[in-house]
């Protein structure tokens, strides 16, 4: 889907066949091709939500708002159980951090 890129989700829509759409490519904002609806595949969808990646970086702020540092993500993995044919929950969030 979407030739295997992540895309930010901009909208769900509402009812119970919710449109889901994703940023449109570069000079297609009016024709924008990146959707789907939610009951289009009888075996459904997953997703997965990717909070921070290897290679973001941070500037610490002390209670001032002066700089005091910064911190860069190095690794980035998370863990999952199957809870059921229809559930995962996420077991352990473990990013690697260096202060630099």
């Amino acid at each position: 889907m979407f030739n295997g890129r992540a895309l930010q989700l901009l909208n769900i829509g509402r009812g119970y066949s919710r449109r889901l759409t994703f940023q449109a490519d570069s000079n297609t904002l009016n024709n924008n091709n990146n959707y789907f609806w939610s009951d289009s595949r009888p075996e459904g969808f997953a997703f997965e939500l990717e909070v921070v990646s290897t290679g973001d970086k941070f500037t610490l702020q002390d209670t001032n708002h002066t700089a005091s540092g910064t911190l860069e993500i190095l690794q980035n993995s998370v863990s999952y159980s199957i809870l059921s044919d229809n559930c995962c929950l996420p077991l352990a969030v473990s990013p690697l951090v260096v202060l630099i």
